[in-house]
């Protein structure tokens, strides 16, 4: 489960990302790009196997007033690959 927000004081986009396969949290802060039209945010969470912090990055896409996507990228030595995508969509 994911919650997003925009802080008028910061001018910034918060996503705070809850899921069963840990117990931890990942929080990720970021901004609206004119150039990709995506709000994208980085963060670090606590791998639950290694106890490690590492970094992720996620971005939202608006494709309209009724659908969005919503994908997250981690990172496995050293290269990047998307862990989810999921498109939401208002009927």
């Amino acid at each position: 489960m994911g919650l997003l927000a925009y802080d008028n004081a910061t001018h910034k986009f918060y996503n705070i990302w809850i899921d069963n396969v840990g117990t931890g949290m990942m929080m990720s802060t970021g901004k609206y790009n004119d150039e990709t039209h995506k709000v994208e945010m980085t963060g670090t969470f606590v791998d639950p196997m290694s106890g490690k912090e590492e970094p992720f990055r996620q971005t939202v896409e608006f494709l309209g007033k009724d659908k969005h996507v919503f994908e997250m990228f981690m990172y496995y030595e050293g290269k990047e690959f998307r862990s989810l995508a999921i498109e939401y969509t208002r009927k």
